[in-house]
């Protein structure tokens, strides 16, 4: 996502607010249609979690920047 928000924003200084880049699911979602098999809500909530990541990143110097989560074997 901070790959697509470079391309439409221009910028990697600085990053669209969590609302402008849970907006952009939708564009997302037409270009990669992969993403069509998981629920809007769902990314929208990555968006807003990975904005809030950087923010911490730059503000709070001990935070360390974002990691990516572990994937955990789902058993039916």
């Amino acid at each position: 996502m901070v790959e697509y928000d470079y391309k439409y924003n221009g910028s990697r200084n600085k990053l669209t607010n969590k609302y402008n880049l849970r907006n952009q699911v939708p564009r997302l979602k037409e270009e990669k249609p992969f993403l069509k098999t998981v629920y809007s809500s769902v990314l929208k909530n990555v968006a807003i979690r990975l904005a809030k990541s950087y923010e911490n990143f730059f503000q709070i110097p001990e935070v360390g920047h974002p990691q990516h989560r572990k994937m955990v074997p789902i058993i039916l």
